[in-house]
């Protein structure tokens, strides 16, 4: 019987570390594409008025697209109070988590960086 505990105590604690594992991933992607887009101005999520040029492709950063419209909505948000969007609060969230880690804070382009 303590056998079997321990058997699904460690399928339990396999399946938590696995589930850190992609919530650690989804957090550096998120990460890795909102310095891509504030540093070199992502093709997929730039200026909705404008067409990629002849040669021009679309972004390859996978988090990209899933950040385009929480950017968006960031930038327009009239519920920028606590306890109002959930999506305003993640973006802010992943704009405190990059602050936080900045490495490079006098020379960020990413908004409410430390060196802003």
């Amino acid at each position: 019987m303590e056998s079997e505990f321990n058997f699904f105590s460690e399928k339990t604690r396999e399946v938590a570390e696995i589930e850190e594992r992609k919530l650690y991933l989804q957090l550096y992607e998120a990460m890795e594409a909102l310095l891509h887009i504030c540093k070199d101005g992502c093709r997929t999520i730039g200026p909705c008025d404008k067409m990629l040029k002849g040669s021009q492709v679309a972004c390859n950063f996978p988090a990209c697209k899933g950040l385009e419209s929480l950017v968006r909505h960031f930038s327009k948000c009239n519920s920028r109070v606590p306890g109002g969007c959930i999506h305003y609060k993640r973006m802010w969230q992943l704009l405190e988590v990059h602050s936080g880690m900045c490495e490079e804070p006098s020379s960020c382009k990413v908004p409410l960086c430390r060196g802003e």
